[in-house]
């Protein structure tokens, strides 16, 4: 019996690139959770929808201040906003 639970499994090697296939099939590189806030237009590009939609999305409720998005600085009403692209994507049932 393999010492891994699940045939053709490879561990991991320490300092070498790791990527993974979403459901979708699409190749995703490992992100720090930093690169998961992104801008508007990333945001935008990301979830396949248009600027104007995310923001009817956040006016209307579904993505919440703090959880889906923040401002670039917080102490500015007029601050770029970010966008936590996983939790967008489970608020929006994508994943």
């Amino acid at each position: 019996m393999s010492a891994y639970p699940h045939e053709g499994h490879q561990p991991h090697e320490p300092g070498s690139p790791s990527t993974a296939t979403s459901r979708r099939g699409r190749r995703s590189s490992p992100r720090s959770p930093a690169c998961l806030w992104i801008s508007t237009g990333e945001a935008s590009a990301h979830l396949g929808i248009s600027r104007k939609t995310l923001f009817r999305l956040k006016k209307g409720g579904i993505l919440k201040q703090q959880r889906h998005w923040a401002r670039k600085n917080p102490a500015s009403p007029s601050s770029d906003l970010l966008w936590h692209v996983q939790r967008c994507e489970m608020a929006l049932g994508r994943l």
